[in-house]
């Protein structure tokens, strides 16, 4: 008896650990809100998680405002993460200052993680905004498509592409100013480039973003420009807040554009069919976005 008690006991205890944080995570915990405490921040709940990474919102003492910190840990990145995207990032956004880009605060480094402190956005994300309003005005659409037109022609300006424009990326803050964020796949120095007495784009290989907002160009694997892909992708933000669902929302209609991007004349699938509800000046806009380009010409 005394055996199977104690087999009983054991168990009892392996079922109760399970359901109970670790010694380890609890202190990774304390070590996460001190590091952010000595800096200044009370640290508040959780806005946000990734593979890699969570988003807490923050109380700054020195702005006497709530921040956004974006907590990377250096364990769970990938060593592409850890040495290309996110030093290229950090770098990025402490020199973009733009009335429609989120607002870098500081970066803090320690051994095992990285902690980005960010303007917080207040309303939530464009992609919210849609999924508990169905759709958005023509009207509230073009203030906020001419808000990120204008983050976008910034960013271009400065030699540098998003690569990952979406409506999860775009946010609002207090007053529903559209804040344009989340550069882990932006880079810089793309401007233009004088060869051989012509200008020339510098191209991007990298797949990046997401597939429903990705340009034929990035669907057939080849050489793209990113300015180009990030317009594209600016249109399919555009045709998402008028009619409420993406253009390419589901499986059949990527494989779609997969084969029409390998023809050599592209052809666009069908997303125009479904603005004949609109204006004509948006349905002119959105298939202007949408026009078939050669990326290498």
């Amino acid at each position: 008896m005394g055996s199977k008690d104690g087999t009983v006991q054991k168990g009892l205890q392996s079922a109760l650990r399970e359901n109970i944080p670790s010694s380890e995570e609890e202190e990774q915990h304390k070590r996460r809100e001190s590091v952010l405490e000595l800096n200044g921040y009370i640290v508040q709940e959780t806005i946000g998680t990734g593979a890699f990474s969570n988003v807490k919102k923050a109380f700054s003492k020195s702005l006497n405002h709530p921040v956004a910190v974006k907590i990377i840990s250096k364990q769970k990145a990938t060593k592409d993460v850890l040495d290309k995207f996110l030093p290229r990032e950090i770098e990025l956004v402490r020199n973009l200052k733009h009335a429609n880009l989120i607002r870098f605060h500081e970066c803090i480094e320690t051994t095992l993680r990285f902690y980005i402190v960010m303007q917080y956005a207040e309303n939530g994300s464009l992609l919210q905004l849609i999924k508990k309003e169905k759709y958005l005005s023509e009207e509230r659409s073009k203030s906020f498509f001419t808000q990120l037109i204008s983050a976008v022609e910034y960013i271009h300006g400065m030699g540098v592409v998003h690569r990952d424009i979406k409506c999860e990326n775009i946010v609002f803050d207090k007053s529903f100013t559209l804040k344009l964020i989340d550069f882990g796949f932006a880079r810089g120095n793309m401007q233009p480039v004088l060869a051989g007495g012509k200008i020339k784009p510098v191209l991007s290989k990298t797949f990046c973003g997401s597939h429903a907002y990705a340009s034929p160009e990035i669907l057939k694997s080849v050489p793209y420009q990113p300015q180009l892909s990030d317009i594209w992708a600016v249109g399919v933000v555009l045709y998402t807040m008028v009619i409420g669902r993406l253009p390419f929302s589901n499986e059949t209609n990527v494989n779609v554009l997969i084969k029409a991007s390998k023809l050599d004349c592209l052809t666009h699938p069908g997303p125009v069919l479904s603005l004949d509800t609109l204006t004509n000046s948006v349905q002119e806009l959105d298939l202007h976005f949408f026009a078939p380009t050669d990326p290498l010409a």
